[in-house]
């Protein structure tokens, strides 16, 4: 039974290797009046010291929360709404290259796939009511030079690989923490 399309980002899944899973955030800045939302779950990127919707920019890692002051009272939200005027503002980013997440394809995607080519992040619309991100995998730039790579299917009922829109787990591929820079050589 293939599951339906309902894109809702990312979430931390473990830490790949042999290292213990905190599954920690890291605490960023967004600039106050910044005006896209980001969601949980959204894959964000860093410009100028300030978090970001990614775009088609190098992953730096998924939004998980935000906390900030606005007109003397403290908010905690799932989400950034768009174009607010706060201080205080701190991001929380899953933020570590060796995280793994599970994610949902918007197509499907095979066990040839699996650690053998890479996928770009597909930008959905997300949720004012619940906070989640609409992000997912996009199946369709299957290639050598995308953001992440299969490690497999999300171990659940109903959800296998093949399937017209399996979840997924990945591991970025390029991420601000471990992107090479191109011409440089090792020499």
């Amino acid at each position: 039974m293939a599951l339906s399309k309902a894109l809702d980002g990312f979430r931390p899944s473990r830490k790949k290797g042999s290292a213990p899973n905190s599954t920690g955030m890291s605490e960023y800045t967004i600039a106050s009046g910044y005006a896209v939302n980001i969601f949980s779950g959204d894959v964000v990127t860093i410009n100028a010291g300030n978090i970001e919707g990614l775009g088609n920019d190098v992953p730096l890692g998924v939004f998980g929360g935000v906390n900030y002051t606005k007109d003397g009272e403290y908010v905690y939200g799932k989400y950034w709404p768009a174009s607010t005027s706060a201080s205080d503002i701190v991001a929380h980013i899953y933020d570590d290259a060796n995280y793994t997440f599970v994610c949902q394809a918007d197509a499907s995607v095979t066990a040839g796939d699996v650690y053998s080519t890479t996928f770009n992040v597909t930008l959905g619309a997300g949720s004012t009511f619940t906070g989640r991100s609409g992000h997912g995998l996009e199946a369709g730039t299957r290639g050598d030079d995308g953001a992440m790579t299969v490690l497999g299917a999300f171990k659940e009922p109903g959800n296998a690989l093949g399937d017209a829109f399996p979840r997924v787990e990945i591991i970025w591929k390029q991420h601000m923490d471990a992107y090479p820079t191109v011409g440089v050589s090792a020499g």
